[in-house]
């Protein structure tokens, strides 16, 4: 095999060169221009506006952003369908306030009662003593800080004397760690602080330190991690519970994972998985992609509604017939918010309509309760 003495040159006119110049067709002009101002809008909402989706109830303040927010109103009438030709419900009136809100009634309350001084307890005309009539209440809330204490058991041992064995000692009561520190009340406080009020080991941490407590946070994470694994078997008890619903409800967050194999960030990327039964059982479960393996593993012989996003992981599960894929509104709302930003009046329209339908459902929500369903 013979190589050449020199690499060959490639000349300018051998390249492929992609074209710079702009098409001529207006109309995929005026589509790429549109593209362009809706991503425009869409960033400048994320980096300026609100992040919530909530509809101004304000027309005038639609228009942050120029036209983005434009109302309904300014649809033209050739648009306006007869179907949707029905009135519109009357404006909402604010509420007098009655006053400030009681107090609730299950807290306890301790009674300071307080008299008048011993010289206005006599009458200064005639000298007779004072009769109560009446009283004034006045409530206030009050707290006292978290308490921590020790709880320290001593069991004392028995033998016999004479024949100097025969040793007794007292049980210890059931423990959640049978050679921690941590009792039952100290472990809930821990997993509701963090998942609940969501407040971070690292601040939990702190506050204990102000109490004069040095718990390391590895010591806190083995023990949140200790609870999980004594929580497994009724989270194994609820997922039957939830896949004989008959419609659930899914949908995947991003979280990100300590990972200190993947280098330089010492992270990579997890997916959370929250699975809703029609009697509000919860489930979730992790995986380390967003592959369609997780929820198909999770689904496996459902038969019934499934209500999620357009994530293109459910076609398979929803293929066979047993499943019914069922859109979620939320999602679908989403799409006419961001619209708005080239498509302003249209989207607004739709986003009244969908507010209009949450309303209907909001109100036999009031009316039938936890029986809403039924009521529907």
């Amino acid at each position: 095999m013979v190589f050449p003495s020199e690499p060959p040159v490639l000349k300018p006119s051998s390249i492929p060169q992609k074209s710079t110049e702009p098409p001529t067709d207006v109309a995929v002009l005026q589509a790429r221009i549109l593209e362009l101002e809706q991503q425009v809008a869409y960033l400048t909402r994320m980096l300026f506006g609100r992040r919530s989706e909530k509809l101004p109830d304000d027309p005038s303040q639609g228009r942050l952003f120029g036209d983005a927010l434009a109302p309904a109103e300014a649809l033209p009438a050739a648009t306006v369908t007869p179907d949707d030709d029905e009135p519109d419900p009357p404006p909402r009136r604010r509420k007098r306030h009655k006053g400030r809100r009681p107090l609730p009634e299950n807290l306890p309350r301790e009674i300071h009662e307080i008299h008048p001084p011993e010289n206005e307890r006599t009458c200064p005309d005639c000298g007779a003593p004072k009769a109560i009539f009446g009283q004034d209440v006045t409530e206030e809330l009050e707290v006292v800080p978290a308490r921590f204490f020790v709880n320290r058991y001593v069991r004392y041992k028995y033998a016999c004397r004479q024949c100097q064995g025969h040793v007794s000692i007292g049980s210890l009561p059931p423990r959640p760690l049978d050679k921690g520190v941590p009792g039952p009340g100290f472990l809930a406080q821990l997993i509701t602080s963090k998942y609940a009020d969501a407040l971070p080991l690292y601040r939990q941490q702190q506050i204990y330190r102000r109490y004069g407590l040095e718990l390391p946070r590895s010591t806190l994470c083995g023990w949140v991690a200790y609870v999980a694994t004594t929580l497994a078997p009724i989270v194994e008890a609820l997922k039957p519970c939830v896949r004989a619903s008959r419609k659930i409800h899914t949908d995947d967050t991003p979280i990100t994972v300590l990972d200190p194999s993947v280098k330089p960030i010492g992270s990579r990327r997890g997916y959370m998985w929250v699975y809703i039964g029609e009697r509000d059982d919860v489930v979730f479960e992790y995986t380390n992609s967003r592959k369609r393996d997780g929820p198909e593993s999770f689904l496996k012989g459902y038969r019934g509604y499934l209500q999620a996003d357009a994530f293109a992981g459910y076609n398979r599960i929803c293929a066979g017939g047993d499943v019914t894929e069922v859109a979620c509104w939320a999602h679908a709302r989403r799409k006419f918010f961001d619209a708005q930003g080239s498509h302003g009046p249209e989207a607004r329209r739709v986003l009244t309509l969908i507010g209009r339908l949450y309303s209907v459902d909001g109100g036999v929500w009031l009316r039938c309760g936890p029986n809403w369903t039924g009521c529907r």
